[in-house]
This record gives C-alpha cells, sequence and structure tokens, in this order.
C-alpha cells in the first residue's frame, strides 16, 4: 500500500524544471510513491546529474531541482545496501531489484527490456504507475500480511494500534505472527522498533478474561509468555494497554502506523482463519509532521492523548 521507486538521477536532472508539476504530484508529501535513496549517496548523484545537465549554469534551475530533491528526502526509504555492481546507476537499481524489488524504477531508457523498469515517455500509461490508496484483503493471516508488507519492510518504527488486541486471542496470534516476519524482513533497519498499543476492550466487553484489575497483570504475563517466540531476532517490542481520558480522543479506531503513513483497518488488526468470505477495508494515508495518527499513539508524546492503565512494557524475542 505505499510504493517504493527508484529514480533516476540524471533524469530529474533533466526534466525536473519542465515537468515540475509531475514530480511534485507524483512524489510529493501527500503521494504513496515514496522515493528510494539509492544509492546511499543519491543527493550526490544528483548534483552530480545536474553538472551534465543543459541547467548546469542555471543557478535558478540547479536551487529549484536541489529544493525539491531535499523535500522528498524526508520521507524517503533509506535501505541498507551491500556492494553495488559496477555500471551505470540503472545496473545497479536493475541489480538491487533483483535481490530486494524496488515497486519500480523510473529513468529514460529499458535497454535490458526490464517490466519493473518505467521508461520516461511510458510514465501515464504503465501498469507499475497505478497508487491505489485501498484494497480489500481477506480476513486471513496471509492475505492481511501480505496486504501491508510493503510499508512493513520499509519502516524502521511500527505502532500497532487496537484497542481489542489481546494475545490470547485467536485472531490475534497468527496474524502478529506474519506482520513480525515482515518486520523481520526490514530493509531498512537491523532491529525495528515494534510497539503494541491495546485498550483490553475484548477484556472489558467481551468477557475473554474475568473482570478484574488481575487481568491486566495476566495480559503482561500472558505478552512475555507468548510474544517472545513470534518476534523477530533481537527485536523487542513494547506493549501499552492505554485508557481514554474523559472528555478527550476516543480509543477506537484500528491502525498500522509509521511515521510517515497510517495504513486504517475497517474491522480490526485481527484475521479469521481459513476464512476466505470476510474481508477487510483497508485505506492509506500519508502524513506531514504535526497532528497525526502517529503522534496521537506516540509514547512519547506530552502531554499523552490516553492515560496508561500501566506503565508500558518492553518483550524481548527469545526471552
Amino acid at each position: 500500500m505505499i510504493q517504493e521507486y527508484a529514480l533516476d538521477p540524471d533524469l530529474i536532472a533533466t526534466e525536473y524544471v519542465t515537468e515540475s508539476k509531475f514530480f511534485k504530484e507524483a512524489f510529493g508529501p501527500n503521494s504513496i510513491r515514496f522515493l528510494s535513496c539509492f544509492p546511499r549517496r543519491w543527493r550526490q548523484d544528483v548534483v552530480a546529474a545536474v553538472r551534465r545537465s543543459p541547467y548546469n549554469g542555471d543557478e535558478m534551475a540547479k536551487k529549484s531541482i536541489l529544493a525539491f530533491v531535499d523535500s522528498l528526502l524526508d520521507k524517503a526509504i533509506k535501505r541498507r545496501q551491500g556492494p553495488l555492481a559496477v555500471g551505470s546507476w540503472l545496473d545497479k537499481a536493475e541489480q538491487e531489484h533483483q535481490s530486494d524489488p524496488f515497486h519500480a524504477i523510473l529513468t529514460d531508457s529499458n535497454p535490458n527490456g526490464n517490466a519493473d523498469v518505467i521508461e520516461w515517455n511510458a510514465v501515464p500509461d504503465h501498469p507499475k504507475w497505478d497508487d491505489p490508496r485501498a484494497c480489500h484483503p481477506k480476513r486471513t493471516a496471509g492475505d492481511l500480511a501480505a496486504a501491508v508488507e510493503p510499508l512493513l519492510m520499509r519502516s524502521r518504527e511500527v505502532i500497532f494500534v487496537d484497542p481489542y488486541f489481546d494475545i490470547v486471542v485467536d485472531e490475534f496470534r497468527p496474524v502478529f505472527a506474519e506482520y513480525f516476519k515482515c518486520v523481520g524482513r526490514s530493509l531498512v533497519a537491523e532491529n525495528p522498533r515494534i510497539t503494541i498499543v491495546t485498550g483490553l476492550k475484548k477484556v472489558w466487553e467481551r468477557g475473554v478474561r474475568e473482570p478484574s484489575a488481575q487481568n491486566v497483570t495476566d495480559f503482561v504475563d500472558d505478552c512475555h509468555r507468548l510474544l517472545p517466540e513470534m518476534l523477530p531476532q533481537s527485536c523487542e517490542c513494547t506493549v501499552a494497554v492505554l485508557k481514554e481520558i474523559p472528555r478527550g480522543k476516543q480509543l477506537h479506531n484500528r491502525f498500522i502506523l509509521t511515521k510517515n503513513v497510517a495504513i486504517k483497518y475497517g474491522i480490526g488488526l485481527g484475521c479469521l482463519a481459513d476464512n476466505t468470505q470476510s474481508s477487510d477495508d483497508l485505506d492509506v494515508t500519508v502524513y506531514k509532521r504535526g497532528e497525526s495518527p502517529w503522534e496521537l499513539y506516540n509514547l512519547q508524546r506530552q502531554p499523552r492523548a490516553f492515560e496508561f492503565v500501566r506503565e508500558p512494557f518492553v518483550v524481548t524475542a527469545g526471552h
């Protein structure tokens, strides 16, 4: 539900001045298309490409190009990378794509006939240029995780928000195991940070546990018992149990959140076992810094939007 594009530095250096509206709409702050900062020195490669371009002597054009490039870097995907191939930028991008695929590669030519390379003159009609903001996966663990895998693999920190989450409930364990596998295949961080936010509403409303103060303690014990074997190796998971502040924000919506993207679930983050009839509605929102779901559920926010039922606790993989 997000799309990572490798963008040829020479292409933006030569085309941005006359096609700035296109680039701003395609990769701007509200687009689900994310620039891949590939290779790591991508900005420096753009600077070098501008020097080779017809705009080398045009200071206003150079300033405009680099200002746009810098605006993209705030939400760019910054991959971990191994050794690069020898050759052109496209040679390197195609090699990277073989091992850890981009959504597509945008450049001015496609000498190898790669179906995932979008030539500049084919952009509007290329099937890889579509940008769907909603999907409707079946409520199975595999389908739900597959729908959000592109985001989870490209995030340094993820917050799972479901007011009804409880680790002992069958609808959550299988799908969270799949979510965590996606996080563990991260392209951007060795040890991504994971947070789960719940209100334990199944406890209060549906009798999953006996209603008493003891059920929160039991929930903590169950998380320490069940989560470690589900988490990616060397990862930690912070778990928070929240409650609403009187006349404050409602603890209701279900999300997967990163610093730039929210995926909102219509029903919830849980799954149904082997069910091919029921589906959920997932919608993606890309946001700037400011008031956002990410900040709403960020446990370090002061003042917080919700109260802690107890202090957040940390579960470590394999412990």
